[in-house]
């Protein structure tokens, strides 16, 4: 296996911070409030794909 390029690993860096932030945004808008469940299931979606 060859070992990620430094581009590569800044991109999955950037990749996982805009998810997090997205997560975020999600929990603490109260605009969301409304489609938690719908949010939850995006999130879960999002852990997969993050720890993936």
């Amino acid at each position: 296996m060859a070992p990620e390029t430094q581009g590569e690993t800044i991109a999955n860096k950037v990749k996982k911070y805009i998810l997090y932030r997205d997560l975020i945004i999600i929990f603490f808008n109260k605009r969301y409030m409304k489609c938690r469940l719908l949010s939850y299931k995006v999130i879960k979606i999002w852990i997969k794909i993050i720890f993936n």
